[in-house]
């Protein structure tokens, strides 16, 4: 079941990737939050490889990137983020919590 990941939140549509099994589970929900002009976050690569990150793109056309702390780690992926326009929102104070940097 996808609901416990997946709010709508600000006119946005927004996945938690630790709460999910494979972000490519939610491609449809997020194609259509695209067409219905809804803005897409995922929260990915908060300790997890950068490939998530990628996948948050490619698969998801996510627009932002919550966390993102593995995104150094891939130079290929930092140039995707780039060339896409895709923000990135760091929260310093949840990743030392959660021991995804220290």
């Amino acid at each position: 079941m996808l609901a416990p990941a997946i709010r709508l939140a600000d006119a946005g549509f927004t996945v938690d990737s630790l709460l999910a099994k494979s972000l490519a589970d939610y491609a449809r929900p997020f194609r259509l939050a695209a067409e219905l002009g809804l803005g897409r976050t995922v929260h990915a690569g908060e300790g997890r490889p950068p490939s998530e990150i990628r996948t948050a793109i490619e698969v998801l056309g996510a627009q932002r990137i919550g966390h993102g702390t593995t995104l150094l780690d891939d130079p290929a992926v930092v140039e995707l983020v780039l060339g896409r326009g895709v923000a990135i929102e760091a929260c310093v104070t949840s990743n030392l919590h959660t021991g995804a940097i220290a």
